[in-house]
């Protein structure tokens, strides 16, 4: 039992080893794509799960392979594909909206996973094999394994916390979305991005997640379907007030004929009475 909690808080070390260098990589990559310091990711810490995860799974499936650097390059080309692909799949299940979007490169798949992106992963793959994982696993030996737990509790505890308020802050980007669409159903979707950063510029964390995706990906989706809402409540509420409006001209119509029948039966009435 004792050698598989060493085995889980070195391969958690691992993940978080390997998010933080998932983060300086898409940090750089997006700094010099964009001119500007882009602090990405869609948790307020400096990591990337989906690295962590992918040097994971490399570690652990790929290492066997170490002999042959063709395997290790092509096998990391394919799990990392693999894995992109499924994070960008269960993401928009989740949030309702995607984080990335290949669908402008050529060779994507669904816009989840695009060769551009793959090969890199493939070279990253090698050097995860060759070079990271043995050192990582040296610095780890030489590291008593009591302050490597605790180590790794204490960014447990701190990557949960940080996934509790990365969820909360997503959930008031998208419910104050929402709440502006409700109010400006006719806005277009760059007008309702406009004011929801605005409405959200003082709020903590939301303000980073703005600036980590100045596309707005997060709620790009969330802006599709309120606003597909919003005119379906629009509709049907016109449709309603149409079939009101029917009904109340139907029953006048109904009380004027009632009316003119009872006049003419009293005009009727008089008439005979007259003669008589």
């Amino acid at each position: 039992m004792n050698e598989i909690i060493i085995q889980i808080t070195k391969y958690f070390l691992l993940f978080i080893c390997y998010s933080f260098g998932g983060w300086i990589i898409e940090t750089i990559n997006c700094s010099i794509r964009e001119r500007k310091f882009s602090n990405r990711g869609f948790l307020l810490g400096p990591i990337c799960p989906v690295y962590g995860f992918g040097g994971v799974f490399i570690t652990i499936l790929l290492t066997r392979y170490y002999s042959s650097v063709p395997v290790v390059f092509v096998m990391s080309i394919v799990l990392c594909a693999i894995w992109e692909y499924f994070t960008s799949w269960i993401m928009e299940k989740i949030f309702k909206a995607r984080w990335w979007d290949y669908s402008n490169d050529k060779l994507n798949l669904n816009g989840r996973i695009c060769i551009r992106t793959l090969i890199p992963f493939g070279i990253l793959g090698l050097f995860i094999v060759y070079v990271i994982d043995p050192l990582l696993k040296i610095a780890f030996e030489h590291i008593n394994i009591e302050i490597l737990k605790v180590i790794a509790l204490l960014f447990l505890i701190l990557f949960i916390i940080d996934i509790l308020l990365s969820a909360s802050i997503i959930k008031k980007v998208t419910h104050t979305a929402i709440k502006i669409i409700s109010k400006s159903p006719r806005d277009n979707t760059q007008e309702i991005k406009e004011k929801v950063r605005k409405e959200l510029k003082n709020v903590f964390g939301a303000r980073r997640l703005l600036n980590a995706f100045p596309d707005f990906e997060i709620i790009k989706e969330k802006i599709k379907i309120a606003i597909y809402e919003a005119k379906e409540r629009i509709d049907k509420a016109a449709e309603e007030n149409e079939e009101r409006i029917e009904n109340i001209k139907k029953k006048s119509k109904e009380n004027i004929e009632i009316i003119k029948n009872k006049s003419r039966e009293t005009i009727e009435k008089r008439r005979k009475d007259y003669k008589k």
